[in-house]
């Protein structure tokens, strides 16, 4: 009994000598408004001691270190701090520390050219990424925030980005330079698909978006791409727990010492958003999925690391159509993609950079067709390397390679094909500033595919000056190549590379809080593919019957517009997104040269956000589109009605248990509009119009960061 009640006593004696070791390091973050900024990140270097800031800009944690430290504070959107404390017996209280915004201090002309640059280093910035997750309708997804900017065309029953007149397959969306074949949720016809990594809205620090001139380092995109940039650090270490109509979410990050953690577990289940929600969808089974995301980065040295990213899930569900005799649709998906960098900087001052990427994806699909087994997969194996160098302070030059093996496999009821074939380029490209006030990007990337032996040169020019300190003109022009899709290469691999041409100019504004965009464009289609065929039958599921050649052709053309003000109204942030597109083409199996299903001529996006307070910000979203034409098998044409959808939502900053949380809700076509996106035409030429899943739909979240 006594050797208990002194061991007792001698672990009460450890507890307090510890207690008293360890002193409460207290303070406040904000910025020069002397806002407080949540979620800040504080931490005593090479320690794991640290905290994040709570909804008054607050934080406190305990350590055990003395002597001389270094407390380092980050958030997204402000520039990293460090500061020189000295710790000793005493509770510490830092004074009021103050971030500046992350600005591009240079005053010279930025080279843009048809890209909407997203991240927090740019001066003429029209967006930041804290934007793509706040945007009303969109839900937190990085694709649906992109497809409010100008050029973009309203598409409900169909995922992707559907850019200036182009179809869905000719924009490509790449992360950390790699390449995601697969980066939609596979579903069922008419019913669009979420991105992979909507779930995931924060790991990116940066998205560039270019409709057009993009860099001669990105290929085998007819029209637009999407690069995301991962982050370098983690924005709020720690345990984030989400919960909402679709289900829970789970996000862990961690820095130890040089290396760091990220990882997102999600299971989403439609069951309970249908029941709330009525459809216009007969479920057999409604979607869910399961998704585990994880980012591991090490800092091999001071100017050298490693990222290694993964993406892997499985979704599921299952429709019947509502046709006089119903298709029953059913699909299960395995999906895995899985990428890295590593980035060097040597020589003298660090000007030379050596980046290498890769990436390896495999996507499984098991449907049945009235059942009728079928089963498609799709593989991409990738790397490539580009090696840099600075010159002088604002010029630089970049030239590299890449290698792409792609392997695609097609069953339906016994019948199978498979085709695998090798895609490989270079490119060499460089931006020279003659002055602040005139800068140019001159590049050439040179293609080839082992399926068609056929080579293509690509060069690319852009242009940009600078009127004055708050605007400039730019201007673009090139040629870009893509092969043909893969239900065509299934048939005839010796399908020449698909063509456009591109020429835009554009002018930007910006100055205290307001920012002005206008682009004109026009983009010429050449070596198109077609499927010479006596009707017209669109359906993506298809296999081609007719003679395919490389004689379609087409154009497009138009206008964009772009503003923003956070100045006019207080606490306010309005935006106005507009597109004028006028196109056609004579592709796939149309029987003329006319306008594509997918096209409306013109596109409007009314943005408004209003801050209450610092806790409350309300937010609304219009979209209009011009109705759209559609198409019998006989090819003769008639038009749907406009789109129009009103969107609303708020989000509530608050906290539980000092732990930083955020309640949100949204609603989607808040006046209930019976939209009808576009028809479909069974044999007998019956048509059915598809609509979208739900009309007017709530949705309601939280997520509370420990």
């Amino acid at each position: 009994m006594k050797q208990t009640f002194y061991f007792f006593l001698l672990l009460l004696l450890s507890y307090e000598a510890v207690a008293q070791s360890e002193i409460i390091l207290s303070g406040r973050v904000f910025d020069a408004k002397k806002q407080a900024i949540i979620g800040a990140s504080i931490s005593i270097k090479d320690t794991y001691d640290g905290a994040t800031t709570d909804i008054e800009g607050n934080f406190k944690f305990r350590t055990e270190v003395k002597g001389h430290q270094t407390l380092k504070i980050s958030s997204i959107g402000y520039e990293p701090k460090s500061i020189t404390i000295i710790i000793e017996a005493q509770d510490l209280t830092i004074e009021d520390i103050e971030l500046k915004e992350q600005l591009n201090q240079l005053d010279a002309v930025v080279i843009t050219g048809g890209s909407f640059n997203i991240s927090e280093s740019k001066r003429m910035m029209m967006l930041k990424p804290l934007d793509i997750v706040t945007t009303p309708g969109t839900k937190a997804d990085i694709v649906a925030a992109i497809q409010m900017l100008p050029g973009n065309q309203k598409v409900g029953e169909k995922e992707g980005l559907f850019v200036r007149g182009g179809d869905s397959y000719e924009a490509k969306i790449f992360v950390d330079d790699v390449m995601m074949q697969t980066p939609f949720y596979s579903g069922t016809p008419d019913v669009a698909q979420r991105n992979r990594f909507s779930n995931s809205a924060f790991l990116f620090k940066g998205t560039s978006f270019s409709k057009g001139g993009y860099s001669a380092q990105y290929g085998q995109a007819l029209s637009a791409i999407l690069a995301l940039q991962t982050q370098d650090s983690d924005p709020m270490p720690g345990l984030t727990v989400g919960l909402n109509l679709l289900g829970p979410s789970v996000t862990y990050s961690k820095t130890f010492g040089k290396f760091s953690v990220w990882q997102n577990t999600t299971y989403n289940n439609m069951d309970l958003f249908t029941k709330i929600n009525p459809q216009n969808i007969k479920w057999n089974q409604t979607p869910n999925s399961l998704s585990n995301n994880f980012m591991l980065r090490y800092q091999l040295s001071q100017y050298s690391f490693l990222k290694v990213l993964g993406l892997l899930g499985i979704n599921s569900s299952s429709i019947s159509s509502k046709e006089e005799i119903p298709t029953r649709y059913d699909i299960n998906n395995q999906n895995a993609f899985v990428s890295f960098v590593y980035q060097s900087a040597f020589g003298e001052s660090q000007k030379w950079v050596l980046k290498l990427t890769g990436g390896y994806t495999n996507s499984i699909d098991k449907i049945n067709i009235n059942a009728i087994k079928a089963k498609r997969t799709d593989g991409l194996t990738q790397a490539k390397a580009v090696i840099s160098k600075s010159i002088g302070v604002l010029s630089s030059i970049w030239a590299g390679a890449e290698v792409q093996r792609f392997s695609y496999y097609n069953q339906y009821d016994g019948l199978s094909k498979k085709n695998d074939y090798v895609y490989q380029a270079s490119f060499v490209e460089g931006e020279y500033y003659l002055s602040k006030k005139v800068a140019t990007k001159i590049g050439i990337r040179q293609e080839y595919a082992n399926s068609n032996q056929k080579n293509n040169i690509s060069p690319r020019i852009t242009l940009a000056y600078k009127i004055n300190k708050t605007s400039q003109i730019s201007g673009a022009f090139g040629y870009f190549y893509q092969l043909a899709s893969n239900m065509y290469l299934f048939k005839d691999k010796t399908l020449d590379f698909e063509r456009s041409m591109q020429l835009l100019v554009n002018y930007e504004y910006s100055k205290e809080g307001r920012s002005l965009r206008l682009e004109a464009f026009q983009k010429d289609y050449s070596q198109l593919v077609r499927e010479h065929t006596e009707s017209y039958i669109i359906n993506p599921y298809r296999m081609p019957v007719g003679v395919l050649d490389n004689t379609g052709n087409g154009y497009s053309k138009g206008v964009d517009i772009f503003y923003r003000d956070t100045k006019t109204i207080k606490n306010g942030d309005f935006w106005i997104s507009y597109s004028l597109v006028d196109g056609k083409r004579l592709y796939a199996n149309m029987l003329e040269k006319a306008t594509p299903t997918f096209l409306s001529k013109h596109n409007l996006n009314l943005l408004y956000k209003h801050n209450l307070s610092k806790n409350i910000t309300l937010g609304a979203t219009y979209s209009y589109a011009s109705p759209r034409y559609y198409y019998s098998p006989n090819f003769k044409a008639a038009q749907t009605t406009d789109y129009q959808n009103l969107s609303l939502n708020i989000n509530y900053l608050t906290s539980i248990g000092k732990n930083f949380t955020v309640l949100y809700a949204n609603i989607d076509n808040a006046l209930n509009r019976k939209n009808i996106f576009t028809y479909r035409f069974d044999a007998n030429g019956n048509s059915t119009p598809v609509v979208p899943a739900s009309l007017r739909s709530f949705f309601v979240g939280t997520s509370i960061h420990f």
